[in-house]
Protein backbone atom coordinates (compact mmCIF):
# COMPACT_ATOMS: atom_id res chain seq x y z
CA UNK A 1 0.00 0.00 0.00
CA UNK A 2 3.08 2.44 1.26
CA UNK A 3 4.38 1.51 -2.27
CA UNK A 4 1.53 2.80 -4.19
CA UNK A 5 0.94 6.00 -2.35
CA UNK A 6 4.34 6.20 -3.19
CA UNK A 7 4.72 5.82 -7.03
CA UNK A 8 1.08 8.00 -6.67
CA UNK A 9 3.16 10.96 -5.21
CA UNK A 10 6.11 10.24 -6.93
CA UNK A 11 5.47 10.68 -10.66
CA UNK A 12 7.94 11.03 -13.86
CA UNK A 13 7.33 14.70 -13.54
CA UNK A 14 8.63 15.39 -9.90
CA UNK A 15 12.94 14.92 -9.34
CA UNK A 16 13.49 12.54 -6.59
CA UNK A 17 14.98 15.20 -3.96
CA UNK A 18 11.07 16.83 -4.55
CA UNK A 19 9.88 13.34 -4.08
CA UNK A 20 11.58 12.64 -0.88
CA UNK A 21 10.35 16.05 0.21
CA UNK A 22 6.88 15.31 -0.61
CA UNK A 23 7.13 11.68 0.97
CA UNK A 24 8.13 13.19 4.40
CA UNK A 25 5.21 15.87 4.36
CA UNK A 26 3.16 13.26 4.00
CA UNK A 27 5.00 10.88 6.94
CA UNK A 28 4.82 13.72 9.02
CA UNK A 29 1.27 13.95 8.62
CA UNK A 30 0.84 10.36 8.63
CA UNK A 31 2.24 10.49 12.01
CA UNK A 32 0.42 13.21 13.41
CA UNK A 33 -2.92 12.07 12.67
CA UNK A 34 -1.85 8.73 14.39
CA UNK A 35 -0.64 10.98 17.25
CA UNK A 36 -4.26 12.74 17.26
CA UNK A 37 -6.09 9.58 17.17
CA UNK A 38 -4.22 8.03 19.79
CA UNK A 39 -4.72 10.65 22.19
CA UNK A 40 -8.38 11.02 21.34
CA UNK A 41 -9.13 7.09 21.90
CA UNK A 42 -6.55 7.73 25.15
CA UNK A 43 -9.40 10.76 26.13
CA UNK A 44 -12.00 8.59 25.46
CA UNK A 45 -11.13 6.07 27.28
CA UNK A 46 -10.29 7.74 30.25
CA UNK A 47 -13.71 9.63 30.08
CA UNK A 48 -15.02 5.57 30.38
CA UNK A 49 -13.00 5.21 33.28
CA UNK A 50 -13.91 8.11 34.94
CA UNK A 51 -17.52 7.58 34.42
CA UNK A 52 -17.45 3.21 35.57
CA UNK A 53 -15.42 4.44 38.62
CA UNK A 54 -18.09 7.29 39.64
CA UNK A 55 -20.77 4.25 39.05
CA UNK A 56 -18.37 1.88 40.96
CA UNK A 57 -18.60 4.34 43.93
CA UNK A 58 -22.22 4.89 43.59
CA UNK A 59 -22.74 1.69 43.47
CA UNK A 60 -20.87 0.89 46.51
CA UNK A 61 -22.97 3.95 48.05
CA UNK A 62 -25.98 2.43 47.55
CA UNK A 63 -24.94 -1.19 49.00
CA UNK A 64 -24.01 0.77 51.97
CA UNK A 65 -26.63 2.71 52.28
CA UNK A 66 -28.80 -0.71 52.46
CA UNK A 67 -26.50 -2.38 54.89
CA UNK A 68 -26.84 0.54 57.08
CA UNK A 69 -30.70 1.03 56.99
CA UNK A 70 -31.92 -2.69 56.12
CA UNK A 71 -29.57 -4.93 57.71
CA UNK A 72 -28.15 -3.33 60.29
CA UNK A 73 -32.19 -2.15 61.60
CA UNK A 74 -31.68 -4.92 64.67
CA UNK A 75 -28.21 -4.31 65.50
CA UNK A 76 -29.13 -0.59 65.48
CA UNK A 77 -32.53 -1.09 67.93
CA UNK A 78 -30.33 -3.39 70.11
CA UNK A 79 -27.61 -0.58 70.66
CA UNK A 80 -30.05 1.93 71.45
CA UNK A 81 -31.36 -0.24 73.60
CA UNK A 82 -28.74 -0.61 75.52
CA UNK A 83 -27.30 2.76 75.41
CA UNK A 84 -30.49 3.99 77.09
CA UNK A 85 -30.81 0.81 80.07
CA UNK A 86 -33.73 -0.36 78.50
CA UNK A 87 -31.39 -3.62 76.97
CA UNK A 88 -31.64 -7.20 79.52
CA UNK A 89 -27.51 -6.63 79.22
CA UNK A 90 -27.72 -3.20 80.01
CA UNK A 91 -24.76 -1.15 80.80
CA UNK A 92 -23.56 -0.61 77.31
CA UNK A 93 -22.18 -3.98 76.49
CA UNK A 94 -19.25 -4.07 73.15
CA UNK A 95 -21.17 -7.21 72.05
CA UNK A 96 -24.31 -4.87 71.44
CA UNK A 97 -22.69 -2.76 69.54
CA UNK A 98 -20.00 -4.23 67.48
CA UNK A 99 -21.95 -4.79 64.40
CA UNK A 100 -22.98 -1.61 64.17
CA UNK A 101 -19.26 0.06 64.74
CA UNK A 102 -18.23 -2.57 62.37
CA UNK A 103 -20.07 -0.67 59.25
CA UNK A 104 -18.07 2.43 60.22
CA UNK A 105 -15.12 0.69 60.64
CA UNK A 106 -16.15 -0.40 56.96
CA UNK A 107 -16.82 2.91 55.55
CA UNK A 108 -13.62 4.47 57.21
CA UNK A 109 -11.88 1.47 55.24
CA UNK A 110 -13.44 2.39 52.07
CA UNK A 111 -13.61 6.14 52.74
CA UNK A 112 -9.56 6.18 53.54
CA UNK A 113 -8.81 4.16 50.18
CA UNK A 114 -11.17 5.81 47.97
CA UNK A 115 -13.77 3.50 46.96
CA UNK A 116 -16.46 5.42 47.99
CA UNK A 117 -17.36 8.92 47.64
CA UNK A 118 -16.04 10.91 50.95
CA UNK A 119 -18.77 13.91 50.63
CA UNK A 120 -21.55 11.22 49.77
CA UNK A 121 -20.48 8.93 52.45
CA UNK A 122 -20.60 11.75 54.88
CA UNK A 123 -23.96 13.90 54.12
CA UNK A 124 -25.02 10.25 54.38
CA UNK A 125 -23.55 8.44 57.43
CA UNK A 126 -21.59 11.12 59.45
CA UNK A 127 -24.89 12.19 61.74
CA UNK A 128 -25.39 8.52 62.44
CA UNK A 129 -21.84 8.01 63.33
CA UNK A 130 -21.36 11.11 65.55
CA UNK A 131 -24.16 9.25 68.01
CA UNK A 132 -22.84 6.20 67.78
CA UNK A 133 -19.16 7.05 68.23
CA UNK A 134 -20.12 9.38 71.44
CA UNK A 135 -22.43 6.56 72.30
CA UNK A 136 -19.57 4.28 72.65
CA UNK A 137 -16.55 6.44 72.69
CA UNK A 138 -15.06 5.61 76.20
CA UNK A 139 -15.37 1.94 75.33
CA UNK A 140 -13.39 2.56 71.96
CA UNK A 141 -10.86 4.97 73.72
CA UNK A 142 -10.49 2.42 76.72
CA UNK A 143 -9.68 -0.34 74.11
CA UNK A 144 -7.44 1.47 72.02
CA UNK A 145 -5.31 2.10 74.85
CA UNK A 146 -4.47 -1.52 75.01
CA UNK A 147 -4.56 -1.94 71.35
CA UNK A 148 -3.61 1.35 68.75
CA UNK A 149 -5.09 -0.82 65.81
CA UNK A 150 -8.50 -1.46 67.00
CA UNK A 151 -11.03 0.59 65.32
CA UNK A 152 -8.26 2.54 63.30
CA UNK A 153 -10.79 2.87 60.28
CA UNK A 154 -13.05 4.57 63.11
CA UNK A 155 -10.70 6.79 64.38
CA UNK A 156 -9.55 8.14 61.36
CA UNK A 157 -13.31 8.31 60.47
CA UNK A 158 -13.68 10.81 63.82
CA UNK A 159 -10.48 12.75 62.88
CA UNK A 160 -11.31 13.21 58.75
CA UNK A 161 -14.78 13.97 59.68
CA UNK A 162 -14.37 16.18 63.21
CA UNK A 163 -16.10 15.46 66.33
CA UNK A 164 -17.98 18.33 66.23
CA UNK A 165 -22.07 17.50 65.95
CA UNK A 166 -25.43 18.21 65.70
CA UNK A 167 -25.32 15.87 69.31
CA UNK A 168 -23.71 18.58 71.41
CA UNK A 169 -25.59 17.48 74.48
CA UNK A 170 -26.52 14.42 76.55
CA UNK A 171 -29.91 15.60 75.83
CA UNK A 172 -29.47 15.36 72.24
CA UNK A 173 -27.49 12.07 72.64
CA UNK A 174 -30.84 10.88 74.52
CA UNK A 175 -33.04 12.30 71.42
CA UNK A 176 -30.56 10.47 69.04
CA UNK A 177 -30.98 6.88 70.68
CA UNK A 178 -34.54 7.25 71.43
CA UNK A 179 -35.08 8.07 68.08
CA UNK A 180 -32.88 5.31 66.84
CA UNK A 181 -34.89 2.89 69.07
CA UNK A 182 -38.16 3.96 67.35
CA UNK A 183 -37.11 3.52 64.19
CA UNK A 184 -35.48 0.36 63.92
CA UNK A 185 -37.61 -1.06 66.42
CA UNK A 186 -39.87 -2.79 63.35
CA UNK A 187 -38.17 -6.44 63.75
CA UNK A 188 -37.84 -6.21 67.65
CA UNK A 189 -41.82 -6.35 67.78
CA UNK A 190 -42.29 -8.69 64.31
CA UNK A 191 -43.80 -5.85 61.59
Amino acid sequence: MTSVIYNALCSSAVTPEECSVIWSGVSALATMLACGLAVAAGWIAWLAWRTQLGEAHTSLWKAMDNEFVYNLSESRHRFALSWLGKSEKSPLMFEECQSVMDFFETIGYLVRRDRVDEELAYHSFSYYFAGYYQGIEKLIDAERRKNKEFYKEIEYLRTKWGSESALTSDADLVKFFNTEMLVNRKKDIGE
